[in-house]
């Protein structure tokens, strides 16, 4: 996970500094966007991971499948 850590703080850097040209904010807080859903995707695995390797019965929670296809459809567009 430290790459992706190093990135975003990176780039949440370039996004709230004033000397960043205005035109390049937009590519900038999309990839850093980008970087917190690629930090997501791996701490899922890392539990999933984890899960699979546990014999412990799991209970699972209500997912909201709307919101999850409505975010899918905003990266797709993106």
């Amino acid at each position: 996970r430290s790459p992706l850590t190093v990135i975003a703080g990176y780039l949440e850097t370039l996004v709230t500094d004033p000397a960043v040209p205005p035109d390049l904010r937009p590519p900038l807080e999309e990839m850093r966007r980008q970087s917190e859903r690629m930090t997501t995707i791996v701490e899922d695995l890392l539990e999933l991971s984890r899960l699979e390797s546990s014999d412990e019965e799991v209970a699972g929670e209500p997912l909201d499948v709307a919101g999850l296809v409505a975010t899918l459809r905003k990266d797709v567009l993106a």
